[in-house]
């Protein structure tokens, strides 16, 4: 094994990936605190029906099928759930970064395949931002791809767990600044 030579180098941080002359000009990763009842908990005049009907639905269903110690147990056994599920998904995100230098975006997915992947601006025909709704201060931006066939991974789309094709950059906090730095790095390239 000493003496192997590895088909990949293993690149640890988008820096090393850099090419003479290029330097990070943005870094992030998504923005953290995704859970469904902190979004209650910060906006809770928008979800007032739901907490109404929640409330009153586990109301019903302690005094009617379980009893008032067996209700409360059922009742922390969900909220425990729940936070361990919250916990898991934010290490997920934890593990996704993102950079953008002035030739390309890059993207660090650990939970995948532990390596980074790269779009060069030359490959972009444009970009698209989709406001996060519960949250304003996010987006996503969906980069649009000249050839989708030459993308070899996928993003993740944090909101619904599931794998998108298309890349994107999930929950990006201050997308202005950063649709500036993308808008700017297609037309320089281009």
């Amino acid at each position: 094994m000493k003496n192997q030579i590895l088909d990949e180098p293993i690149h640890n941080s988008f820096s090393d990936l850099l090419e003479k002359g290029e330097t990070i000009i943005w870094e992030g990763s998504p923005k953290l605190n995704l859970s469904y009842f902190n979004q209650i908990l910060k906006k809770p005049s928008r979800h007032l029906f739901e907490i109404i009907l929640a409330i009153l639905f586990l109301t019903v269903y302690l005094i009617t099928f379980i009893g008032p110690m067996g209700g409360t147990i059922f009742f922390f056994s969900l909220v425990i759930i729940q936070h361990f599920w919250v916990n898991y998904k934010n290490s997920t995100k934890k593990k996704t970064r993102y950079a953008i230098s002035q030739k390309r975006i890059f993207f660090y997915f650990e939970s995948q395949t532990k390596t980074i992947h790269s779009i060069d601006f030359t490959e972009l025909r444009n970009f698209q931002i989709i406001q996060n709704k519960y949250d304003l201060k996010t987006s996503t931006f969906f980069l649009i791809v000249k050839d989708p066939t030459t993308i070899t991974f996928s993003t993740y789309n944090f909101k619904n767990n599931e794998l998108r094709h298309q890349p994107t950059l999930e929950l990006i906090e201050n997308h202005k600044s950063v649709a500036q730095l993308i808008r700017q790095g297609i037309q320089q390239n281009n």
